[in-house]
């Protein structure tokens, strides 16, 4: 009803809380709106997550994995430039009042103790997109990103491949410390970025007020090569 679409669970949920609280998904998808036949604007094959319970008491994360496992993505653009991804929220029933909006609720210190992780990941994700006024089908296939001992204190390692409209895209190496809260110190990173088959970049640099005035500093070397 919130998302005035068709939202499924096919699969089995199963939940467990201690020592961790876990939650697994299987088969989850969500529709279009009307007039875009049966493409499902999201799937995923199963999302998994498991986070230590005691810890939290204290503000403490302690994540053994979230996993993504073969999220897919189909943005559709008709010919009048309609979109299956807005969302546009359901006209209440006749006779019906709105309710009034419910006043923001004062904020609070959220601060983090401490966040870590085993692993994050996704894997097998596919992002496609079509506009039926013209043009050439778009297609990230094969996408699949993995980071593992992750910690607000120390760089952040990155792995990350994908299929850029059959073109093999991947990019590899650190970046962090995220910091306490995230994003509150320049955010150092060191990365090679390497496409199809034939084209080396080194990236190398900083990003810093990257909640307020983003501003990034960066060297890149472009190894030679022949098109």
């Amino acid at each position: 009803e919130t998302t005035g679409r068709a939202f499924k669970i096919n699969g089995a949920i199963d939940l467990s809380v201690f020592p961790w609280i876990g939650l697994a998904l299987g088969d989850l998808r969500l529709g279009s709106p009307s007039g875009f036949g049966e493409t499902d604007l999201l799937s995923v094959g199963r999302f998994e997550a498991r986070v230590r319970l005691i810890p939290l008491l204290s503000r403490r994360i302690e994540i053994q994995r979230i996993v993504l496992l073969a999220p897919a993505i189909a943005l559709v653009k008709k010919k009048d430039g309609r979109t299956n991804w807005q969302f546009q929220p359901p006209a209440p029933p006749k006779g019906k009042k709105t309710p009034r909006p419910e006043a923001p609720a004062p904020e609070t210190n959220l601060a983090l103790a401490s966040l870590t992780a085993e692993e994050i990941a996704v894997r097998n994700g596919r992002l496609t997109y079509r506009d039926e006024a013209g043009g050439k089908p778009q297609e990230i296939a094969d996408l699949n990103l993995v980071l593992k001992d992750v910690s607000l204190d120390r760089p952040l390692q990155i792995d990350f491949s994908t299929r850029v409209n059959g073109q093999p895209v991947t990019l590899k190496g650190t970046a962090g410390p995220l910091g306490n809260p995230p994003a509150s110190q320049p955010l150092a990173y060191d990365l090679v970025l390497a496409a199809l088959d034939a084209v080396d970049i080194k990236l190398k640099g900083t990003a810093r007020d990257l909640q307020t005035q983003p501003a990034v500093s960066l060297d890149m070397e472009v190894a030679a090569f022949s098109p």
